[in-house]
């Protein structure tokens, strides 16, 4: 997943298997207003819509120290439907997402890397099936990752999950500006890797997978 630099909505490029191509676009949080994030496939047509619940999530992320135990809740709708929900969680220690929907329950977390790498390990049913990891350089303010499911992993609510890590997690309201801040203190303490919940980084060694 890259993100394309300069763009006034958060504009991302996302390849699953080097063969299918879909675009997400996000509002950037100006004001008080509630975030919306669309997702779309290579002809343009809406894939899926992710939008924020709450109308205070926008005020009390502006305040120091609540901001670091802030529950932001999504709804997912695609075709009109609602499809499920991503609840996001900061936390002091480590922050976490999770995606329900009728046919899955993805629990992601993430794990800061000092100077190495930032990761989300995915788990679905106590099973880790995915891996998420941001690439350490910056430019232009523009993120890029890298990603990979285990193979049967609903690709939509993957997707999803790359989309969050980035806008909920590590983005920049202002376009151009390369000052990240993260949500939670934890991004310079590394309480996450003390007493966080612990990736598995071979897990994908020995299992089919997927890469966006």
């Amino acid at each position: 997943m890259k993100q394309t630099p300069g763009k006034w909505r958060h504009t991302y490029t996302v390849t699953v298997n080097e063969a299918e191509t879909y675009y997400i676009k996000a509002d950037r949080r100006i004001g008080f207003g509630q975030r919306k994030i669309d997702l779309y496939d290579a002809h343009g047509d809406t894939v899926a819509t992710i939008a924020e619940t709450s109308k205070s999530t926008a005020f009390l992320e502006k305040i120091p120290v609540v901001q670091w135990f802030l529950k932001t809740t999504y709804t997912c709708r695609s075709q009109g439907e609602r499809i499920g929900a991503i609840r996001v969680k900061n936390s002091l220690i480590q922050d976490k997402l999770s995606l329900q929907s009728d046919d899955h329950h993805l629990l992601a977390y993430y794990h800061t890397g000092g100077r190495k790498e930032d990761k989300v390990s995915v788990f679905e049913s106590d099973r880790q099936v995915g891996m998420v990891t941001k690439r350490k350089k910056v430019k232009w303010g523009a993120h890029e990752y890298s990603a990979e499911f285990r193979q049967g992993t609903d690709w939509l609510s993957a997707v999803m999950v790359m989309a969050i890590t980035d806008i909920a997690w590590n983005n920049t309201e202002f376009p151009l500006n390369e000052t990240v801040q993260r949500s939670g203190t934890e991004a310079y303490w590394g309480l996450d890797r003390l007493f966080g919940k612990k990736p598995d980084l071979s897990w994908g060694s020995s299992d089919s997978s997927s890469e966006c």
